[in-house]
C-alpha cells in the first residue's frame, strides 16, 4: 500500500509516516475498508474489517492513531 500527498506542484510519498508497518509489508489480507467522520470532528477516520480482526485509524487532525 503507498499513499502519496499532491503538494500543488508534484506529489510526495507519505506511506512511511502514515501507515503502520503491517499495511506497508502487505501482511494484512484484503478486506473490506470505510472511511468516515465517526466522531463528527470533521477528520476522515479509517475502518477495516477482516476475518480476524476489526481495525479502526482516527485522524486526530494530522497524524493517524492506530486503536
Amino acid at each position: 500500500l503507498r499513499l502519496f500527498r499532491n503538494q500543488g506542484t508534484d506529489w510526495v510519498a507519505v506511506s512511511g509516516s502514515t501507515f503502520q508497518r503491517a499495511l506497508l509489508e502487505g501482511t494484512l489480507s484484503p478486506a473490506p475498508l470505510g472511511i468516515a467522520d465517526l466522531y463528527a470532528d470533521g477528520d476522515p477516520h479509517i475502518l477495516m474489517a477482516t476475518a480476524a480482526e476489526t481495525r479502526l485509524w482516527i485522524n486526530e487532525s494530522g497524524g493517524i492513531d492506530p486503536r
